[in-house]
């Protein structure tokens, strides 16, 4: 008996950058690990964003050329397909594809990688992973209170019904704390898996800062604060009270200029990104990371735990990142902190700096023992009644 094959569904082409690039790479070389054969799919029906010229672009070029080298990290440079948004199939063609959906027995959806019902894919079980919680619950519950000839919205909400199982980042999904809205379906926590061999601990630069990388938005839903934003502007004067270099690598219409004179350092989130192999290199030469969260996660209590803290970690950065409730899930006070507030926030830089060597080492421990691939997806495929 050969090997067992699956389909992966991504959205490498439609965020080219190396956050999203590492969380399909660690999904598939877990998989890979467990035995499994896979193949990459993209069939989102949406134009890719190009960071070269900072924009949605029609032309699928950059996606399919990134997407190539990328997937060779993981052996798959040739066993990929992306269909644009006109529907050609780049890669892979349709009937191969069909061949592929044929042998396979399952199709992991990865934040959407996949909207479409195609003939192809009706026999694969399906396993959906919302690794935006709270945006994703809160639009089927919208999508319930429009009327039902509104077929573009209602088709969201029932997309989900052709799944058979529903995965979550939110880690407090089931808790009685979490109030993420109510949708007609069960979902079950998760965590971003890590081949953690993609991530061997370094040692960082003298005098290196404690940075992040962030998108800056401000659009969110009506009641729900505004992105990560607003936090940082309630604690704007940060870098002058915890006396360590604070570095913000942002991608985006940030006032940079507002930020700088109250002495954040910001540098190109954009390059910081560009590329897996980027994105590791800055992480590497940060000291910790100083992580924000977006107002849906907090609000919610959702426990969502940002898969970049996670690369942070297992590498041996401490991490000290805005707690959305997952303080009650995963072990916080060496190598991972959490804050609340300004002052818990500046307590923890303290508590960082008193013995660094410590918080450097449990953070990779932690790792290790929650977030290895191997295990995470065990346990995943376990859950869905496939082990």
């Amino acid at each position: 008996m050969g090997k067992k094959q699956l389909i992966l569904a991504g959205i490498i082409g439609r965020y080219p950058v190396g956050g999203v690039t590492w969380c399909a790479l660690h999904y598939i070389a877990g998989f890979q690990r467990l035995g499994y054969e896979v193949f990459y799919l993209e069939d989102t029906g949406e134009c890719g964003f190009d960071p070269i010229t900072n924009g949605i672009s029609t032309d699928p070029a950059y996606a399919t050329r990134y997407i190539r080298q990328h997937l060779e990290i993981v052996g798959l440079e040739n066993v990929w397909s992306y269909i644009d948004h006109t529907g050609r199939y780049h890669g892979k063609t349709r009937r191969e594809v069909s061949a592929v959906c044929h042998q396979a027995d399952l199709m992991v959806n990865l934040s959407g990688g996949c909207w479409f019902a195609r003939p192809e894919y009706d026999h694969l079980q399906k396993i959906f992973i919302d690794t935006d919680p709270g945006f994703t619950q809160r639009g089927i519950a919208e999508a319930q209170k429009l009327d039902a000839n509104w077929t573009g919205y209602e088709s969201y909400a029932e997309f989900f019904s052709t799944y058979d199982t529903l995965f979550t980042f939110a880690l407090n999904v089931n808790h009685p704390s979490c109030c993420l809205d109510k949708t007609p379906f069960h979902w079950h926590p998760t965590i971003q898996p890590l081949a953690l061999t993609f991530w061997p601990v370094t040692t960082p630069p003298v005098a290196a800062p404690y940075t992040t990388v962030m998108s800056w938005r401000i659009d969110s839903f009506s009641g729900m604060g505004k992105g990560k934003q607003g936090e940082l502007f309630r604690m704007i004067d940060l870098p002058k009270k915890c006396h360590q270099r604070l570095q913000l690598a942002i991608a985006g219409q940030a006032p940079i200029d507002l930020l700088s004179r109250h002495g954040w350092e910001i540098t190109d989130g954009v390059a910081a990104s560009i590329d897996p192999f980027a994105y590791r290199s800055f992480i590497q030469a940060s000291k910790a990371e100083l992580g924000f969260a977006k107002a849906m996660y907090v609000e919610t209590h959702s426990g969502w735990f940002s898969d970049r803290t996670q690369c942070y970690l297992a590498t041996g950065r401490p991490a000290l990142v805005r707690d959305t409730g997952f303080s009650q899930i995963l072990p916080c006070g060496e190598g991972l902190l959490s804050f609340s507030n300004e002052q818990e926030l500046l307590d923890g830089v303290a508590e960082i700096e008193r013995d660094y060597a410590l918080h450097r080492r449990r953070a990779r421990e932690i790792a290790e023992a929650y977030f290895s691939a191997e295990q995470v997806l065990r346990n995943l495929l376990q859950t869905a009644g496939l082990s």
